[in-house]
């Protein structure tokens, strides 16, 4: 595995027994390196069964043909490789050709579907089918590889269908591969390809067999938060701490802790690097736990049978090891729980038991520690592989101290392992209702007990279900769909979590629209949205809530085949194999997924791409973005999940909204956020205006659409509150907000590039808590080029510390690292220093070389905590105009330790600054003013300012998020006043922001403008 957590190797995902790890294993990869690109670089040409091609009709009924291979397949195909990628045609794997005639319109009429089948006789045989559309090189639309069982019993089959009328297949030719995973001609496979009825799609009934109730509650309501370091987060995991509030986040090698504050709507929401050395270096899997009343967050990174672990009291600001799993662990899909120990047992020097799960290969283990994390007891079977298949999902227990582990497929169904004594011995449940899935359950317990199971049902995984399980009475109630009157073709990534006895909350990723949403294949053209279903009553009615409604989570399919998903020409495994839910202590559901559709091209639904690498005239998989943005969405309104809060919860007046304000020396610019509704659709906003010591004012009222407000004239010395109102009343104003001047590159600081938390300083010493970084490019008299970088700490008016660096890393244009600082010496005297460091290619901070000193004019101020270090571009490699510094972060080492850093760990290439000359800044063209935004019809939003330079053009920038993740969506030529934006999507509050342009000089920022499209 790489440190950005891709598989250095792909191989089979088998759906009973083998590994589905998300970033690829390690163990036997040296070894079969030169085999697979062996493999890989000399290519497959098919070797014909017997005989090798046939042809069916919807008036056919069935074509037979013998494999015709050597076989002996294990040999060449280990457990961590497996599939296609290895086999040899006419040795271990062959290939029967089969042509389905007519037009898929001729199958719809005649209601008929192909339907493959492999037999053997010996259970001890194992045989993997893959048809591809075309020929070998085509894409996969049907698999089948269960591996040594069969979700009834002993395998000695594979089967797959063929539906003409769906997109993903259609008609034409198919390369029907079979590969002798395990088999030798003793025990020949036969192969038939039958014309069946279409099967008739059905909803699972009820057990009272009446309509799913929709439930009167309103329904939540949800705000997203993406990580702004916008590291790849695929399968991430959540955690709250009920003591602080803070929220825990993991995915890939990052630990992150993010700090919520509801003063305003959105709430704002602080994100700071919280990662450890151990848990952020090397990793096949992470997980993350926060056991919500101890606080007490344990952080784990698998490496096979055992695990890096370490577990934090304060929110990570210190960590301890962990011994990591109990002996004789599995080797995949990790993952900790923990709560109240059983009866009959209590913990050493903590109060709750903590227990940790994997799997290997056909089974999982889990073991138990009793003294908190620091230790863990041996690893016990949870099941037998003629129980359950090995894969499974998230450990949750209950108060009592009974232990749950959902799994996927027990028998053709999907279920949990349940324990009642401490993980000691175990019992299967099962779900009398389902059917094997395609993805891991998931289940919440309430505070009595009660369990709530969800999952996704049906052929593939399409309806999204939830059933209520009674430990006391060993009952099953209301298993039922839960997706309202919505009609789901796919659902993925259940995540469940439950409050009150009576409420739970089912959180899944889902798709509305036809085809196949699942499997290797690239033409679905379907989009993925998270949703969020939520009953107050036992599970006897739920509400329903789309909770990405303008920004599709995924376009075409989600790849549910393991490591055998292919990267090229689409990774559609992007987000891998689960996300997570969770409650914070009012009983909010915040549920922690990856967004793999973030561009204003994606969102939008634009053609950008297809197989040729050129827009193919549909939207689909190409069309995606293939990231893993990991993401929070924070419920923000609705009742919680503890009725204890449903006074406070009940407000149906809007919140306060988050407000920002500018001045351009002409105007005061007030912008604000679109605050939750209070279940009630706002209809406007109100902007008030004040001065300290004398009484606001009601300034001017704007409607739903607009959410920005020119003030011309103002004094800088005024302030703004704005509230917003529905058909309630009036909502909350939202704190006082002073104008601030814009920023320039040209003058004082110069740009904000990044901004830290106040408060992370491990020692707490405020001359070591870094609070920002700006860039300036000021004019000189004698022509010279240099940059300006200040580093602002929260306090340096005490003496400086001794032997510490404060020190600015940046990635030049020429892709080297390079650093400047102010540094202090054994006697605490400061001086101004620049170097180099090796950037490493896993995207790590190398070794530093101090080369020389900071140009004349560096210097810090010890009332402000500002930093201002000089440095000739000559000295840093020379960048000039439209160059890009990347990757900057801070690290503050006080000699061995370092009590802060900023976008440290993995730092992001995102955090730049774009470099516009020093010339430019001898007359820059001035900035564009009075920005207004917008939006006169669905999906698009127009925005108009005044023209007050002698440009060549403008840039435009736009962002979600109010203050921050501004990027260029357009430039405009000279002398243009407007620009129409039509890549947004519906009902998304959008902020911009347009500076001139003259050659390479460009102005400081406009007022931030926005608008809610419609």
């Amino acid at each position: 595995m790489n440190r950005a957590g891709y598989p250095l190797l792909r191989g089979a995902k088998r759906t009973t027994n083998l590994f589905n790890n998300s970033f690829g294993i390690l163990t036997a990869a040296a070894v079969l390196l030169t085999a697979v690109f062996g493999a890989l670089l000399t290519g497959r040409t098919a070797d014909a069964a017997n005989p090798a091609t046939a042809t069916l009709s919807p008036t056919s009924t069935q074509v037979a043909w013998q494999g015709s291979a050597i076989g002996g397949g294990a040999l060449n195909a280990p457990l961590t490789i497996g599939g296609e990628d290895l086999c040899e045609e006419g040795l271990t794997c062959d290939t029967f050709t089969l042509t389905i005639a007519g037009t898929p319109a001729d199958w719809a009429a005649a209601k008929k579907i192909v339907h493959v089948h492999l037999g053997w006789a010996l259970p001890t045989t194992d045989y993997d089918l893959y048809i591809h559309k075309d020929n070998l090189s085509g894409e996969i639309v049907a698999t089948s590889g269960q591996g040594a069982t069969n979700p009834t019993g002993p395998l000695t089959s594979e089967d797959a269908d063929l539906d003409p009328t769906n997109p993903s297949v259609g008609t034409g030719t198919f390369a029907v591969h079979v590969v002798y995973y395990s088999a030798t001609a003793a025990d020949q496979y036969s192969g038939t390809a039958s014309v069946v009825d279409a099967p008739v799609a059905t909803p699972t009934p009820t057990p009272s067999g009446t309509p799913v109730p929709v439930s009167g509650a309103p329904a939540p309501r949800f705000f997203n938060y993406p990580d702004p370091f916008s590291h790849r987060g695929g399968e991430p995991s959540i955690g709250v701490n009920w003591k602080t509030g803070n929220v825990m986040f993991i995915a890939s090698l990052r630990t992150l802790r993010i700090q919520f504050d509801d003063n305003t709507s959105p709430a704002s929401a602080n994100w700071a690097d919280k990662s450890f050395t151990t848990t952020s270096t090397v990793s096949l899997d992470p997980i993350l736990f926060t056991d919500p009343r101890t606080g007490r967050t344990f952080v784990s990174q698998l490496l096979g049978k055992a695990s890096a672990m370490a577990y934090t009291d304060d929110d990570g600001e210190t960590y301890t090891p962990s011994q990591g799993s109990g002996i004789n662990s599995g080797v995949d899909h990790q993952t900790i729980g923990g709560g109240p120990f059983a009866q009959g047992l209590s913990g050493a020097g903590y109060p709750n038991a903590v227990y940790y799960a994997s799997q290997d290969i056909a089974t999982a283990e889990v073991a138990l520690s009793v003294d908190g994390g620091r230790t863990f007891g041996p690893a016990v079977p949870m099941y037998a592989l003629t129980q359950c298949g090995g894969l499974h999902g998230h450990i949750k227990v209950a108060p009592d101290g009974t232990v749950y582990v959902p799994n996927r497929s027990c028998g053709g169904k999907q279920g949990f392992a349940v324990s009642k004594d401490n993980g000691l011995t175990w019992e299967v449940k099962l779900a009398p209702n389902s059917s094997a899935g395609e993805w891991d359950p998931s289940l919440g317990v309430g505070a009595d007990g009660t369990v709530y199971f969800g999952y996704g049902d049906g052929v593939g995984s399409r309806t999204p279900r939830m059933v209520v399980y009674d430990p006391k009475t060993d009952t099953w109630s209301n298993d039922q769909a839960v997706g309202g009157a919505t009609t789901f073709n796919g659902v993925a990534f259940p995540a469940v979590v439950a409050g009150d006895g009576d409420r739970a909350a089912f959180a899944f990723l889902g798709t509305t629209s036809a085809g196949n949403p699942f499997g290797t294949g690239l033409s679905f053209t379907g989009v993925w949205h998270l949703y969020v279903a939520t009953t107050y009553d036992r599970g006897a009615s739920y509400t329903f809530t789309d909770a990405t409604p303008g920004d599709p989570v995924q376009r075409g399919n989600i790849c549910d085949s393991g490591t055998t998903c292919p990267d090229t020409p689409r990774d559609t495994r992007n987000l891998l194999d689960f996300m997570d839910a969770q409650l914070d202590q009012k009983g909010r559901v915040l549920v922690g997924y990856a967004d793999g559709c973030v561009t204003a091209a994606c969102v939008a639904g634009q053609d950008v791409s297809g197989s040729t690498g050129k827009p193919d005239g549909a939207v689909n998989s190409y069309d995606n973005d293939g990231t893993a943005l990991a993401t929070i969405a924070r419920q923000s309104g609705g009742k919680s999940l503890f009725s204890r809060f449903d006074a406070e919860f009940a407000l149906n007046t809007p919140a306060a909204p988050q407000v920002i304000a500018s001045s351009d020396g002409q105007a005061n610019h007030v912008t604000w956020s679109t605050p939750d509704d209070g279940g009630s659709p706002i209809t406007g906003y109100r902007i008030y205006r004040g001065a300290e010591g004398s009484a606001e004012s009601l300034v001017a009222s704007v409607g739903i659409d607009s959410n920005s407000y020119a003030d011309a004239g103002a004094p800088l010395t005024n302030y703004y509150r704005v509230s917003a109102l529905n058909a309630n009343g009036e909502g909350a104003k939202s704190p006082k907000t002073f104008p601030a001047e814009l920023e320039s590159a040209c003058k004082g600081a110069g740009i904000t590039v990044l901004k830290d938390p106040g408060g992370d300083s491990l020692d707490q010493l405020p001359s070591h808590d870094i609070k920002s970084v700006r860039v300036a490019e000021p004019y000189f008299a004698d022509g010279s080029n240099k940059l300006v970088f200040t580093l602002t700490m929260a306090n340096l008016s005490g003496p400086l510390t001794p032997n510490t660096q404060w020190r600015i890393y940046f990635t030049g244009p020429d892709a080297k690292g390079y650093f400047v600082d102010m540094r202090t010496d054994a006697l605490g005297a400061a001086s101004y220093k620049y170097g180099t460091y090796v950037h490493n290619a896993d995207n790590t901070q190398g070794a530093a070389t101090t080369v020389g000193d900071a140009d004349a004019g560096s210097r810090y101020d010890a009332q402000t905590g500002a930093i201002t270090i000089v440095v000739s571009n000559a000295k840093i490699g020379a960048p000039k105009a439209d160059d890009k510094l990347s990757r900057i972060f801070v690290r503050i080492p006080v000699v061995a330790v370092v009590p802060d850093n900023a976008n440290y760990s993995s730092p992001s290439a995102a955090v730049a600054y774009t470099l516009v000359g020093n010339a430019a800044c001898q007359q820059p063209p001035a900035a564009p003013s009075n920005l207004t935004a917008s939006s006169p019809a669905k999906s698009v939003v127009t925005l108009n300012w005044a023209d007050n330079s002698d440009e060549t053009g403008f840039s435009v920038e736009r962002s979600t998020q109010i203050d921050t993740g501004f990027a260029e969506v357009a430039t405009v030529g000279q002398n243009t006043i407007s620009y129409t934006d039509r890549s947004v999507g519906r009902r998304v509050t959008y902020y911009y922001r347009v500076r001139a342009v003259r050659g390479t000089a460009k102005s400081s920022y406009s007022n931030t403008a926005a608008a809610r499209s419609k």
